[in-house]
């Protein structure tokens, strides 16, 4: 297959089709460069796009890039492992947190149950004290 230049760009451009340029001329360092601006649903999606994409979203260096930004700050233990990819990292310390939340999430709730409860009780005793007197 051969290579797409900018003449195609103007080519297109002289037939009234949008003002794209085609991804195959753009150098790899440079898709990684706007990867690392993309959000993980987002890379996924990009994944889906071409086998360009999908290699250069499973890039080691781009969730390196992107394990540091989420993680670094707070000290994460994965990033000492040195046999286990970045994206496996990242996909890991991601499970880890969204774990904790849906736990911390879910004791949240039965404490908000257990209030309600409680409330439920507390009015319930107030009306019987009301028909006794």
């Amino acid at each position: 297959q051969e290579s797409r230049g900018l003449g195609d760009v103007y080519k297109r451009q002289e037939y009234g089709y949008p003002n794209m340029i085609d991804h195959q001329i753009l150098p790899n360092e440079l898709i990684l460069l706007i990867f690392r601006f993309m959000n993980l649903s987002q890379l996924y999606v990009l994944m889906q796009v071409s086998k360009r994409f999908f290699y250069a979203a499973s890039d080691d260096r781009l969730w390196y890039s992107l394990f540091k930004n989420s993680f670094d700050k707070m000290q994460c233990p994965l990033s000492s492992l040195s046999s286990i990819s970045w994206k496996k990292k990242y996909s890991m310390e991601m499970r880890r947190i969204n774990k904790n939340i849906t736990m911390r999430m879910e004791h949240i709730r039965r404490n908000n149950e257990l209030d309600a409860q409680k409330r439920r009780e507390d009015e319930e005793a107030r009306k019987n004290q009301r028909y006794r007197q």
